[in-house]
């Protein structure tokens, strides 16, 4: 019998070299290299990127003889992301850096971009076969790990597939069949059983010569010499030219809601998702600030004019954090992990403090509020002036600095009742508040927490706070099962949202898994008609159905039994989820809060869970924010989901420069933006398209443009696009994601000439 073979092995700088200490990453290469030499297999590396920077420095012998094994085609590069994170939990831009550093490293440690993606862990969405085309990509398999996590996959019963993302990209793909095993030499022998007529196999390893290791080369290669003694003919390749040779022709277009990622989404209040979040809004905000003083600014905020280097340690030390153990194994290893993340949000605030400081003088009348919005739309807000009043103000459209508009805003009619609270708002929606914490609109119901079938219980009254005739708060305390929670909500005019906060103080004893998870659940008496989510560019519209098993251990995560708990109809939601009904839907908008389970008539969004893999190094109380909307039945939450993720930066003017505005560019129509930044010599944009049909959208510019052109990732003109003066015009087809760079007319660097008397005059008093 004749069968093919592939593996991959995966490493990490991320959480292993930290926990078994200096020489991890060098045991597992070279346990790798004598696997291949003992069994005459070819096969995958997978380290993250920053594994790779980490043996150039110290074992530049094992780099150099990697080097040298992937030249003789014994060994190539899986996907080479810079932290092999959880994809689908991170935003837009934040995939993208993952591959611009990761690749980039690759190329400086090992001489070469990889081409073939295969990650250990969960990374799925289904804007990834668009992404990984345009980073040079030609191949990738979905086959995932399982140790932490539990991920389920579609199980497919050919070896490779045609990939195809929502916009119609597709890739080459190893698909997931019974014959994709884990690192364990049981599972290569169970093969010998199985009388598949697919002879594909893959394997997936985790090789270190070490006895505190289950995974090692003395283990598997046995097992693969009594194959031979078997009389199995093996055909030795690597992955990428076992694709090459399968030639797939059957397409897969996979839906988020399709698969599980394994994890316990909801633990710990998410916090670590919450703080990467800011942490990525803070760079993504702090780059726009300062492109916008690169082409319109006058000051300088500091000696480099763009600050280049600390958006690189800012990135890099943010996608250290969104490594995938650090998320999986927080209890054992995120509090290092989040280290990192509290270095990028610390740089990501001075950056942010200090071009909001500089924008203040060049923008507005003294005492005038001047404010900072990020997206590219007009919003509607109250700020709290000094004077103690809330005041509604009109912001116009950014990106970049601009003054605000004072407005009446629309008021909120507020009656108490024995019950509780009722609010009518301008839309005319009327919202029952009761004492437990429950929302109600119409049949609708718009909160209620639950924990292990419990309902809420108000150990207190609720207690109201009207700010203004357009804006009030309450606050109440409740018990859900053993949660004792602290809410807070508040219903403002000017915003489409109730703006949630929930206060958790969760047991010593809590169940664990979801059985004792804590949820916000919102169904309604109206049929449910389909549940819309999204995801890293994208959304997508369904009906969740699928069931999982999610495995936890009994004790010490390595050497203790496991139990399994079942996840019934899973989905998750990077920004929000949406329970659409005939006349209107239900929407709950996240900002870091992303597992979801469909109900029969709505959702219920996970709030908090104990996860035993945390161990006892978990939270005991953390504060979740969240927002909630009674929407149009085909409204589209994306925007109002941005908005509530990328707040407004108010600041007084101290007028100086008295600018009615400071924008880097005006993009109008209904793409949305992911990131600008200055490139090199060149303003790079990334925008991208949610929907289904083609979207027109213009860029306009403080200046003249020179040219402009649709480029790679990386910045590398692909197509020159035709320009008018300060204007850039295109159309982004069905959700396509698209990196634009234009040149402009002003020289950024400027010149110093004009003061060379300050420096070339006498510089010491006179005597």
């Amino acid at each position: 019998m004749r069968v093919w073979f592939s593996f991959g092995n995966h490493m990490h700088w991320n959480d292993m070299e930290w926990m078994w200490g200096p020489g991890t990453l060098a045991n597992s290469l070279e346990d790798m290299f004598r696997f291949i030499d003992r069994t005459g297999s070819k096969g995958a590396i997978n380290f993250d990127a920053l594994g790779y920077r980490y043996l150039a420095s110290n074992r530049p012998d094992l780099i150099q003889a990697l080097r040298e094994r992937i030249k003789k085609g014994e060994i190539e590069i899986a996907s080479g992301s810079h932290s092999q994170p959880y994809g689908h939990l991170c935003g837009e831009e934040a995939n993208f850096q993952q591959f611009l550093m990761g690749i980039g490293i690759c190329k400086q440690t090992l001489g070469q971009s990889p081409s073939f993606w295969w990650e250990e862990e969960f990374m799925f969405f289904p804007q990834l076969p668009q992404i990984l085309r345009s980073f040079g990509y030609t191949g990738a398999c979905l086959f995932f790990q399982e140790t932490w996590h539990t991920p389920v996959i579609p199980l497919e019963s050919i070896p490779a597939i045609l990939w195809e993302g929502i916009d119609g990209t597709l890739i080459p793909t190893l698909a997931y069949t019974e014959n994709c095993i884990h690192q364990w030499p049981e599972h290569l022998e169970a093969l010998f059983e199985r009388n598949s007529p697919n002879r594909v196999f893959l394997q997936w390893l985790e090789l270190m010569d070490s006895p505190k290791w289950m995974c090692r080369s003395e283990l598997i290669a046995p097992v693969i010499a009594e194959w031979r003694a078997r009389g199995i003919e093996l055909d030795y390749q690597l992955p990428s030219t076992l694709l090459d040779g399968l030639k797939p022709t059957e397409k897969r277009k996979y839906q988020m809601a399709d698969l599980f990622q394994g994890i316990s989404l909801g633990k710990n209040g998410d916090q670590i998702r919450r703080d990467s979040r800011y942490a990525e809004i803070l760079l993504l905000d702090g780059q726009i600030m300062a492109l916008c003083q690169m082409v319109v600014g006058s000051d300088y905020p500091q000696w480099s004019f763009y600050p280049e280097w600390e958006f690189q340690q800012g990135w890099d030390d943010l996608m250290v954090a969104q490594a995938h153990d650090m998320d999986e194994c927080e209890g054992f290893c995120g509090d290092i992990g989040k280290q990192y993340l509290q270095k990028a949000i610390s740089l990501g605030s001075s950056i942010v403090d200090r071009y909001l400081n500089v924008f203040a003088r060049e923008t507005g009348k003294e005492g005038d509020w001047v404010v900072f919005n990020p997206l590219h739309h007009e919003r509607l807000e109250h700020i709290l002036l000094p004077n103690g009043k809330w005041e509604g103000f009109r912001i116009p459209e950014g990106p970049g600095m601009v003054i605000p508009q004072v407005i009446d805003p629309p008021r909120l009619h507020l009656t108490p009742m024995d019950d509780g609270f009722r609010i009518g708002d301008r839309f005319g929606h009327l919202y029952r508040i009761f004492p437990d914490g429950t929302i109600k609109i119409a049949n609708h119901t718009l909160h209620q927490l639950i924990s292990n079938g419990q309902l809420p219980e108000a150990i207190r009254p609720l207690e109201c706070e009207q700010h203004s005739e357009s804006r009030i708060s309450l606050r109440g305390r409740i018990m859900v099962d053993r949660y004792n929670c602290s809410l807070s909500m508040v219903f403002d005019s000017l915003s489409p949202f109730i703006q949630m906060e929930c206060i958790v103080n969760a047991p010593e004893d809590p169940l664990p898994g979801y059985r004792g998870a804590l949820f916000c659940r919102m169904d309604s008496a109206d049929p449910l008609r389909m549940i819309r989510s999204d995801f890293p560019f994208g959304q997508e519209e369904g009906w969740p159905k699928l069931n999982a098993s999610r495995k936890y251990p009994k004790g010490d995560w390595m050497t203790s039994e496991k139990f399994h708990e079942t996840i019934v109809t899973p989905f998750t939601g990077l920004r929000y989820a949406q329970a659409i009904h005939p006349s209107s839907s239900l929407c709950f908008l996240g900002r870091g809060t992303q597992g979801f389970f469909r109900r029969d008539n709505g959702f219920q969004a996970s709030l908090f869970l104990y996860d035993p893999w945390d161990g006892s190094n978990w939270l005991r109380k953390v504060t979740i924010p969240y927002g909630l909307a009674l929407l149009g039945g085909e409204e589209q939450p994306e925007r109002m989901a941005q908005e509530y993720n990328r707040p407004l930066r108010w600041i007084r003017s101290s007028g100086h420069g008295n600018a009615e505005s400071l924008h880097p560019f005006r993009l109008k129509g209904t793409v949305f933006l992911a990131s600008a930044q200055w490139r090199d010599d060149r303003i790079l944009i990334r925008v991208w398209n949610q929907f289904d049909s083609r979207e027109p959208f213009s860029l306009e510019f403080p200046f003249s443009i020179l040219r402009a052109a649709i480029t790679t990732p990386f910045g590398s003109p692909i197509r020159y696009l035709n320009v008018e003066k300060s204007f850039v015009n295109h159309t982004l087809g069905p959700h396509e994601i698209l990196t634009l760079s234009v040149w402009i007319e002003r020289d950024p660097e400027g010149s110093l000439d004009k003061y060379r008397h300050v420096w070339s005059s006498k510089s010491k008093s006179e005597e």
